[in-house]
């Protein structure tokens, strides 16, 4: 018999306002580019926008772009003065601070990271390099936390400083490592860290690394670095995003868990299920935005708690509910708030509305439906063994587990292409010969609970 995790789920229905859409082009025209990051500049009255941008007027804008008294301009002394790819914004004291894959801004050598002060750009420190490879380094988050800006993403130095490994913290003057962490992975000279996040004196950290004994996440507990009490997946699982909500903490990513949600909270003790979590979707959750004491969660996912939520969804600790809309590349890559506007980053258009890359939300309190569903919320998430092999492949995939009822091949729309029944058997051979080359998920269902991974086809 096939059982699952949460076993009653039901869903309330509220109608829409209105047929017509809820968003609205934000605009601006990214010329078929993407933008990674937003921030509100709470402080200047400003919001930012930062990836590889195109401006209104296509003028290349050097990859920042800001709204202020209810227009977009270009940020000065960056046409063309900012060789690479804007990944992290953040506003700390009082200043912008701007990072991602680049070594100048404005001809000044600065090394994955600049800042703006309001009249110019200047280096912050000596920058953050990957010392392997001679080169700057990539920055993929910034944070603030206790007053203090820290940075995550691949890189090992600082000037003279030298094993950062990936995650620094700067202390007014110069770059400095944080806690000692250590090379985290067997497959190159640097970490692949791709978030940072704090829940009480522990110091968590999550991206793309694995050795024998951690994976994808790894926490600091006051003395020393180790495994935290969850399984994400070494290989093919990753941790892209973390943050604080109601006193617990919240990571997200291809977390290859047993239920398979792709999102977890961890309140200090064990770790647990976001109601049923989030499915349907391949690179899924990119960013977390706490607004109103609710959550809101975007990515490339079609379900939240088991309701249509289609790459938008908000948890407010005990359901989930959906906002509506049809974003037609089936990703939204960042989101925030400004003036109690929710601004998100998308690719292309929503509701048949051409968004040029960022559309804002014109709903007003409109959603589109909630689920609520009878929350295990003290179940530890534990790991249980299903492998899948060889990877990559070229004729077929073995599956051995335990009890699995089903298997399910999905593209990188999410779509199904191939489904195979099973009798609770612990082994599986399925094949995949006629599947073009590429990257697909398998979702593996047995009556302990669910699993998935990601496979290559030769």
């Amino acid at each position: 018999m096939r059982y699952h995790i949460v076993v009653i789920l039901l869903f309330i229905s509220i109608p829409a306002f209105s047929q017509q859409s809820n968003w609205e082009a934000a605009g601006i025209h990214t010329g078929g580019k993407y933008i990674n990051t937003i921030c509100n500049d709470t402080v200047n009255d400003v919001l930012y926008v930062g990836g590889y941008l195109w401006f209104s007027n296509n003028l290349d804008s050097g990859y920042v772009l800001r709204f202020r008294n209810n227009k977009w301009d270009t940020m000065p002394n960056l046409f063309n003065g900012l060789n690479g790819i804007v990944r992290s914004i953040v506003q700390y004291h009082g200043e912008i601070y701007v990072g991602g894959t680049f070594d100048k801004v404005d001809s000044i050598l600065t090394g994955s990271i600049a800042k703006w002060d309001g009249n110019s750009w200047s280096k912050v420190g000596n920058g953050l390099w990957a010392s392997a490879s001679n080169k700057y380094g990539n920055i993929w988050k910034l944070r603030v936390y206790n007053d203090t800006l820290y940075a995550v993403g691949i890189f090992d130095s600082s000037g003279g400083v030298t094993g950062i490994n990936s995650l620094a913290k700067w202390n007014g003057i110069k770059w400095e490592a944080v806690n000692d962490l250590p090379l985290l992975s067997h497959s190159g000279p640097y970490n692949d860290l791709r978030d940072v996040g704090f829940y009480g004196n522990k110091v968590f950290v999550g991206g793309n690394f694995q050795n024998d004994t951690i994976d994808d996440l790894v926490m600091f507990d006051g003395a020393n670095w180790v495994k935290p009490d969850i399984y994400v997946g070494g290989g093919y699982g990753e941790v892209d995003v973390i943050t604080n909500y109601k006193g617990e903490l919240y990571i997200g990513g291809n977390l290859d868990m047993n239920t398979n949600s792709y999102i977890a909270k961890y309140n200090g003790t064990f770790w647990s299920n976001v109601g049923t979590g989030l499915s349907g979707g391949f690179y899924i959750p990119t960013d977390f935005r706490v607004h109103n004491n609710e959550l809101y969660v975007s990515g490339q996912f079609y379900y939240a708690g088991g309701i249509p939520a289609k790459c938008l969804a908000k948890w407010d600790g005990v359901r989930w509910c959906a906002l509506g809309g049809n974003f037609f590349r089936g990703v939204i890559s960042a989101l925030e708030f400004y003036h109690d506007t929710l601004f998100v980053a998308c690719l292309d258009s929503v509701d048949n509305v051409f968004a040029n890359g960022l559309a804002r939300w014109i709903g007003g309190s409109y959603v589109d439906s909630c689920g609520v569903s009878n929350i295990i919320s003290k179940n530890n998430i534990q790991p249980f063994k299903i492998s899948i092999f060889p990877n990559p492949t070229t004729n077929s995939l073995v599956i051995n587990g335990e009890q699995i009822c089903e298997v399910q091949v999905h593209n990188s729309i999410g779509q199904i292409v191939k489904q195979f029944s099973n009798k609770t058997k612990n082994e599986l051979v399925i094949n995949v010969s006629d599947l073009k080359s590429g990257i697909y998920l398998i979702s593996v269902f047995t009556s302990k609970g669910n699993y998935t991974q990601k496979i290559f086809k030769e």
